[in-house]
């Protein structure tokens, strides 16, 4: 498994694991679920620190942040230790971006406290229930009985040709950066624990934004969503649409033909929405 790659704050007793890139108005990204930071150090970070001072964290319990005690999967409790940690680090009304569920997580930051960010892009990301579970296999890794024993057995299972099929399908349509697996120590997530952990917070996110769809109305700041037609993992039209109705400011892109991965196969749409956030100040 890879070494840190970045530095450490400790947040309630807790290690925070992030790295700081560029220069200029302060963004906070966030990733997704079975990741860690290096997903954004992994090409979309390079256009990104050209105008920014970027801040990339490894959320809890992924990467090589600590979890939170209990294993606490709430979006907003995940919300509220990151941005101690952005506050801390002097990032204190940041543009704050999240991919997948970490897109998820910055729904969460913005309903709390959306006076502390100076704007938010929302990438692909959760934010309304869904008919049936996210997959077989998460349900049975989050299950009492049968998650237990799956977890032990992630890293015999996880070859090189399944992490990269995984990867494939993830970025689908889109093909996936050279050498992303290693570039990003996906194998990673397949410690027995993190496996696990990751599965639990899935499992309990449509029960998560349950508590957040009724706030978002609420939400008044400068918006960006951004999410691909073609992204099969997070429907377009069952999530950002209806978050684009339900958010007067927000300002919806549909990326014609993109995927899962927008961050990386659409980056320069991504940095399009971060200026038209850092202007907006």
């Amino acid at each position: 498994m890879a070494e840190p790659s970045g530095q450490f704050i400790e947040i309630d007793g807790l290690p925070v694991h992030y790295r700081i890139e560029g220069q200029g108005p302060d963004l906070v990204v966030l990733h997704g679920a079975s990741g860690s930071l290096l997903d954004w150090m992994a090409g979309p970070v390079d256009l990104l620190r050209t105008t920014n001072r970027v801040l990339v964290m490894d959320r809890p319990g992924l990467g090589h942040s600590a979890r939170l005690p209990q294993n606490n999967s709430s979006l907003l409790e995940q919300a509220r230790h990151l941005r101690k940690a952005a506050d801390a680090l002097g990032f204190e009304r940041p543009v704050l971006a999240g991919h997948s569920y970490g897109g998820s997580v910055s729904l969460a930051w913005a309903v709390e406290a959306q006076d502390h960010l100076a704007g938010l892009a929302v990438i692909a990301a959760p934010s309304h229930e869904w008919e049936g579970s996210v997959s077989t296999l998460n349900d049975l890794t989050a299950n009492p009985l049968t998650g237990p024993i799956l977890s032990r057995l992630a890293p015999v299972l996880a070859t090189p040709d399944r992490v990269e099929a995984s990867v494939e399908a993830v970025f689908a349509p889109d093909p996936p950066p050279a050498n992303y697996a290693e570039l990003t120590d996906a194998k990673r997530v397949t410690n027995p624990r993190m496996f696990r952990d990751n599965a639990l917070a899935v499992g309990a996110l449509k029960r998560n934004l349950q508590d957040l769809i009724p706030l978002y109305g609420r939400l008044t700041l400068p918006m960006e969503i951004l999410h691909g037609t073609k992204d099969i993992s997070v429907p377009i039209d069952i999530h950002s649409e209806k978050l684009a109705k339900a958010v007067p400011s927000a300002r919806f892109t549909r990326l014609e033909g993109t995927g899962h991965m927008p961050h990386h196969a659409r980056t320069d749409a991504i940095h399009a929405a971060v200026k038209r956030l850092n202007a907006a100040r």
